[in-house]
């Protein structure tokens, strides 16, 4: 895969990931104006969830600088590296892990409001769209080839 593939999914699933993330947070302000002065106990899964697309969304813009930053240089086969093919398919792994983890915790928060299709608060459609990005190019695949570039790669 081109690394700019990578690179644009992750982007992509970190879109609809926050998407989830704003979903949860409209559904938490929406549960402490029922009690105003309290915060309600889903704000809590609320920071954690944030905490974890920021480490998605950090990775996806470390990787699209360290892609420009080689670009610009016009070194020829500087794309063809194990080491820069490796961490772009490890992108593509972990944002695909990271998207359902966000929607999952997202879901939890917005209990069957999120679950269901007719809810103000409905994610249903990004559950669905988390759990195809490990399908579209299958991780074990990706795993399976960083595992062999590793056997021969020597990190500089």
């Amino acid at each position: 895969m081109h690394p700019y593939s990578h690179i644009v999914w992750g982007a992509l699933w970190s879109g609809i990931a926050m998407d989830a993330v704003n979903q949860a947070r409209a559904f938490v302000r929406a549960e402490a104006r029922k009690t105003p002065g309290e915060t309600p106990i889903s704000a809590i899964r609320l920071g954690e969830v944030d905490q974890v697309l920021q480490v998605m969304r950090n990775n996806v813009t470390a990787m699209a600088r360290e892609y420009d930053e080689l670009r610009s240089r016009d070194c020829p086969g500087v794309f063809e590296e194990f080491g820069f093919s490796i961490r772009t398919n490890n992108l593509k792994l972990s944002t695909s892990q990271q998207f359902v983890d966000i929607v999952g915790r997202a879901m939890l928060i917005c209990g069957i409001s999120g679950y269901r299709n007719d809810s103000k608060f409905s994610i249903a459609r990004h559950l669905r769209d988390a759990y195809g990005a490990a399908l579209m190019v299958n991780n074990d695949r990706i795993l399976k080839l960083n595992a062999t570039m590793l056997m021969v790669h020597k990190e500089s």
